[in-house]
C-alpha cells in the first residue's frame, strides 16, 4: 500500500563513532579527532596541546582537514559535519531537471523539506529556458524563472491567522537552496509544535510577477518531506478573476482564495463535490473549471449551483475558514475509499494551494488502492 505522499519520510539513523581505546601504544587519530588520554575524541574543543590526527591542523583551537574541499555546485552540495567539521560533498542525484534533489537523512529533532515550483495554472514545473541545474545566487535574484523567486517555511496555522508570522528558517544561517530548474530545499528546519508546516512562495524582490502563494503539509520530526509547491502568477490571477466574473479588482488572490487538486492513483478526479467542515460549500464560493484537460487550470467558472470538479480534479474557493476541506464522490473512485479532511483556509493577498489524495476509508493515512 502507498502512503500519502506530503508523508513520503526517510527515517533517520544517527552513526555513533566508537572511541579507541589504548594503553601503552601510540594513538593515530582519524581526521577531525585529537587524541586525548590515550582515546581519539572530537576535534570541537581542541586546545593548544592537542595533537591533530593525519591530514588535520590545529586551526582556531580546532582540528580541521589540511585540504579545503571545494564542492561542485553543478551536481552536488555541501554538507560539513558539527563534529568534526569535515566538509563531504553529497550528490545531488542531477542528470537534468527531471531528476528529484537528494533531500538527505533528518536528525536532531529537525526535518528536511525539498520540492519543485510548479506552475498553478499549467501544471508544468517551473524551470529557465535551457535549465541545467546550476543554484540561484538568492542575494541577486534573476528577473525571470525560479531564480526569480523565494521560497519561505512558517508554522502553517500562524502562517494563515498572523498578519507577521515568523519565518522558521534563516535567511542567513540556514538559506534554503533553489536551482534554475526550480528545485528547491532546505535542511535542519525546525518542526512546528502543532505539527503542520506552510510554505510560502513568492518573488524575490524585483518584478511582481507571481500572486504569493502558500502550502501547508503535515510533518514531524527526523523526517524528510517531498513538496509540491504549486505557484499562480499575477496573469494567471487577473485570468481567473475574469473568468468568474469578479471583475478586475479586487482579485482572487487579492480577495484570498483556496485551491483545490483532488487525485485518485495520482491523476485528477472529475465530479468531486468540495465540503468545508462537512458540508458542501455554497454556490457563490465555489469555482470549478470548465478545461477538456486532466493538467490545464486556464478557466474557472461562475454558476448559479453548487459545482462539482472538473477533468482537471481542481476547485477554487473563496471566503474560507479554518476548517477541514475534504469532498465526497469522485468519478472511478472506490467505495471502500474516501477524501480525507485536513484544515484549510483562505488568507487576504493569497492562494493557498492543497492536495487531496483519496485514501482507503478505514485507515486515512493509507493511499486508496488502484
Amino acid at each position: 500500500m502507498s502512503r500519502i505522499p506530503w508523508l513520503i519520510t526517510i527515517t533517520t539513523s544517527v552513526g555513533l563513532f566508537g572511541l579507541t581505546q589504548t594503553s601503552c601504544t601510540t594513538v593515530e587519530c582519524g581526521d577531525g579527532t585529537i587524541e586525548r588520554n590515550g582515546a581519539c575524541e572530537p576535534a570541537d574543543t581542541a586546545t593548544n596541546d592537542a595533537v591533530c590526527g593525519p591530514g588535520t591542523h590545529l586551526e582556531q583551537m580546532l582540528c580541521v582537514p589540511d585540504a579545503e574541499t571545494v564542492c561542485d555546485p553543478a551536481s552536488t552540495t555541501e554538507e560539513v559535519d558539527p563534529v568534526t567539521h569535515v566538509v563531504t560533498c553529497v550528490g545531488t542525484g542531477m542528470s537534468g531537471c527531471g531528476t528529484a534533489l537528494a533531500c538527505g537523512n533528518a536528525s536532531g529533532g529537525k526535518m528536511n523539506v525539498c520540492g519543485q515550483l510548479i506552475d498553478a495554472e499549467t501544471n508544468q514545473p517551473i524551470a529557465q529556458a535551457g535549465a541545467t541545474g546550476a543554484p540561484c545566487d538568492l542575494a541577486n535574484p534573476a528577473a525571470t524563472g525560479p531564480c526569480s523567486m523565494i521560497v519561505n517555511f512558517y508554522d502553517a496555522i500562524q502562517f494563515v491567522t498572523s498578519q507577521s508570522p515568523m519565518k522558521l528558517n534563516d535567511p542567513v544561517a540556514n538559506p534554503v537552496y533553489i536551482d534554475d530548474c526550480g528545485r528547491f530545499r532546505i535542511k535542519n528546519l525546525p518542526v512546528p509544535s502543532n505539527g503542520f508546516l506552510g510554505i510560502e512562495i513568492d518573488d524575490n524582490g524585483g518584478a511582481d510577477v507571481h500572486t504569493r502563494s502558500g502550502v501547508a503539509i503535515a510533518v514531524a520530526p527526523n523526517k524528510t518531506f517531498a513538496v509540491e509547491a504549486y505557484s499562480v502568477k499575477k496573469t494567471t490571477d487577473a485570468a481567473w478573476t475574469a473568468a468568474v466574473g469578479l471583475g478586475p479588482s479586487p482579485s482572487l488572490g487579492d480577495r484570498g482564495a483556496w485551491l483545490g487538486i483532488f487525485r485518485y492513483n495520482s491523476q485528477p478526479v472529475e465530479g468531486v463535490t468540495v465540503t468545508r467542515n462537512g458540508s458542501p460549500v455554497p454556490a457563490a464560493d465555489d469555482f470549478a473549471f470548465s478545461d477538456n484537460s486532466t493538467t490545464a487550470r486556464t478557466t474557472p467558472v461562475a454558476s448559479g449551483t453548487p459545482q462539482v470538479t472538473g477533468k482537471n480534479g481542481s476547485m477554487l474557493l473563496l471566503n474560507s475558514t479554518l476548517v477541514g476541506h475534504s469532498g465526497t464522490g469522485g468519478t472511478g473512485v472506490p467505495g471502500t475509499c474516501k477524501w480525507a479532511s485536513a484544515l484549510g483556509d483562505s488568507v487576504t493577498n493569497a492562494y493557498i494551494i492543497q492536495t487531496r489524495d483519496a485514501v482507503l476509508a478505514t485507515d486515512t493515512t493509507v493511499l486508496c488502492p488502484p
